[in-house]
């Protein structure tokens, strides 16, 4: 470390800005004050010096640790998803290598895709600030991150896959809709919560993640085990 570094707290100090910590809790910090930010107005409304001062680091620190404000946005979403993904594909392979009946390992699947997401939505910060930032990503987020949302099917072809293999006699446009109406019920549950909240007057428990993944899959299993629509393919198992 030379002169200038050492230097740099207590000039940070004098200012009236907290010293500069070590590069990854300044990181995070930046993360956490801009996703609060986000969360709050849309992108265009916030700008670096608010997140900087939100963060209590200095406005380089930005440039410095995502390149520019779109780099952060993108930080941003990408915070999660590794985690998610990769717990994801780890199920799904559990589940794919069970020695066991057809529904039992197809509810198997359908856990795999549904569950991480669910747990990770149950969380407080998920709630108060990640699903916010992601509604505002979706309005008027850079292009770029708007493209990476849209690019998300990707990581869920294996799924399409496994799906087909357990119903083979589903047309894949038809396992596709079916994943898809999942998918839908998955982003409800973490996106609508305040809805379900109000439409139940509270009945609705989603405290209990373990509980409400159990009740998704009893719901959509009849769901992917009925027949193929009529002129839509053959009939499951056929």
């Amino acid at each position: 470390m030379n002169d200038d570094d050492r230097s740099a707290p207590a000039a940070a100090a004098r200012r009236g800005r907290p010293p500069l910590p070590a590069d990854n809790e300044t990181r995070e910090r930046i993360l956490a004050a801009a996703q609060r930010l986000f969360g709050e107005r849309s992108f265009t409304q916030v700008n670096v010096r608010e997140i900087t001062e939100a963060a209590g680091v200095g406005l380089a620190a930005v440039n410095y640790h995502f390149g520019s404000k779109d780099g952060l946005v993108q930080a941003l979403f990408t915070r999660a998803a590794p985690a998610l993904i990769a717990e994801r594909a780890a199920l799904l392979q559990a589940a794919l290598a069970m020695d066991d009946s057809r529904e039992r390992k197809l509810a198997a699947v359908v856990r795999a895709l549904i569950g991480p997401v669910i747990r990770w939505s149950a969380l407080p910060e998920t709630q108060h600030y990640y699903v916010p930032f992601l509604a505002r990503v979706r309005l008027d987020g850079p292009e770029p991150v708007r493209r990476m949302l849209e690019g998300e099917a990707a990581y869920l072809q294996p799924f399409v896959a496994a799906l087909g293999a357990l119903l083979p006699g589903l047309p894949l446009a038809e396992v596709q809709w079916r994943l898809h109406f999942i998918l839908g019920i998955e982003h409800a549950l973490h996106n609508e919560a305040r809805r379900l909240q109000a439409v139940s007057g509270g009945a609705c428990d989603l405290s209990d993640p373990e509980a409400v993944i159990d009740r998704v899959v009893e719901f959509v299993m009849p769901g992917l085990l009925a027949p193929s629509p009529a002129g839509q393919g053959a009939v499951i198992g056929s």
